[in-house]
């Protein structure tokens, strides 16, 4: 799996031969990022995952939002990966590739 980093490479190993069965991935984030969103819908796979602000490509208009405790921020690309912030006592980034469980987790 040349190009990719070590942490993308172990949940593809780990993902080796469920491809096509529309399976849900929740990941922390020492292993996300949206880059592997993307791969994985590519294999009709969801990522339901935390990520680091730091993390390059993490939304930087998502990430310089400035909320108060209990807000929620998200934008969403074409592909239907949303990236949704909250706000408790830190700022909690998280990413979802899976439209129905984004919404739900935003309208609650």
């Amino acid at each position: 799996m040349a190009g990719l980093g070590h942490a993308q490479t172990v949940v593809l190993s780990l993902l080796d031969g469920l491809d096509g069965c529309h399976r849900t991935v929740v990941a922390d984030n020492f292993f996300t990022s949206i880059s592997l969103a993307e791969r994985l819908l590519e294999h009709d796979t969801y990522l339901i995952e935390t990520l680091r602000s730091n993390r390059a490509g993490s939304g930087s208009e998502v990430v310089q939002q400035n909320l108060r405790r209990g807000e929620v921020y998200g934008l969403g690309n074409k592909d239907g990966i949303q990236l949704i912030m909250w706000k408790d006592k830190k700022d909690v980034l998280t990413v979802c590739s899976e439209m129905d469980t984004c919404y739900d987790q935003i309208s609650c």
